[in-house]
Formats: structure tokens, C-alpha cells, sequence
């Protein structure tokens, strides 16, 4: 069975290979694949996710755009979690709902809640271990528990600035 969403992707991926031309010799192309992907030809890519994340990688070093209907969603933004292990989830759930509600637009959620925590500290940054200077996608349960209550904190607190304004 043919996945319409994959086959559209690798359409993208090789329009942006043959639309650089010379600028990507096959060596460096099959070389980012490899390190993006783990693999060393696009036929062999399965995931949409991953075929995503090279796409997204030659775009960052400059050998295409992104097409108008190329969008990151919520889904693709938040896609680890489904990949994470099961005591983590619930976490990065909650994080998600969080999120959900508080009105940060689609595709800056992740960004927002990482600088939430790097920013954490104030008054017991002793008993809390400081900021949390990691990627969310690479953080214990401890480091989500902190972000989780940071969040809800710094959320109810523009919540209420917003209402005596």
C-alpha cells in the first residue's frame, strides 16, 4: 500500500536535489541522508517524519525552500512524544495541553516551552537544580516534572496580567 503523504514527501526531497544541481554533488547528499537519516538512498526511506527531518536539513544548509503547501503542523512539531518512552508521555501530554490552551500559534509551541526552561530559577533555583539547558525531546522525568510546573506557573501568571491590564 502506497502512503500518498510519504510519496508527496519524497517529491519535495528530490525536487529540492535536482533543483540544486551542481550545488549538491551525490557525495554530500547521500552524506546527509546518512547522518539525518541513517541510510544512504531516499528510496529507502519509510517514515514521513524522517523524510521531514532531511528535508528540513538541506533546506537549514541552503539547497532549496520549503513549497507553500510544505507546513509544519502541530503533529509534526510535536512528534517525539509518541516516540518517547511510556513515563515520559504522560509529561509531555500535559506539556501539550498546556500548550493547547495557552494560544502560542502552531510550530513555536516547542521553542516556547524550551526557553520556559531555561529560564526557570527565581527563589528555590537551589532545590530545583537551576534551568534546564536541553533539548525538551531529551529530557528526564525530573526535568519534565520541573518544566511541567514551571509552565503552569508562568501561564497563570500571564493569564492574570492580561485580565488587570
Amino acid at each position: 500500500m502506497v502512503n500518498p503523504k510519504l510519496s508527496g514527501r519524497l517529491r519535495v526531497l528530490r525536487a529540492i536535489r535536482h533543483t540544486a544541481g551542481d550545488a549538491l554533488p551525490d557525495d554530500i547528499y547521500r552524506g546527509i541522508l546518512r547522518r539525518v537519516a541513517g541510510l544512504d538512498s531516499s528510496t529507502k526511506l519509510r517514515r514521513v517524519a524522517v523524510v521531514d527531518d532531511v528535508i528540513d536539513e538541506l533546506i537549514r544548509l541552503g539547497f532549496g525552500k520549503r513549497p507553500d503547501h510544505y507546513a509544519q503542523n502541530n503533529k509534526r512539531e510535536w512528534a517525539f512524544v509518541d516516540e518517547t518512552t511510556p513515563t515520559r508521555r504522560p509529561l509531555l501530554k500535559k506539556i501539550i495541553m498546556l500548550m493547547k490552551n495557552s494560544g502560542i500559534s502552531h510550530g513555536k509551541q516547542v521553542a516556547y516551552v524550551e526557553g520556559i526552561a531555561r529560564q526557570m530559577g527565581g527563589l528555590n533555583a537551589e532545590s530545583m537544580n537551576g534551568p534546564v539547558e536541553k533539548p525538551l525531546r531529551m529530557c528526564c522525568e525530573d526535568e519534565l516534572w520541573r518544566i511541567v510546573a514551571a509552565l503552569s506557573v508562568h501561564l497563570r501568571r500571564r493569564d492574570t496580567s492580561k485580565v488587570q491590564a
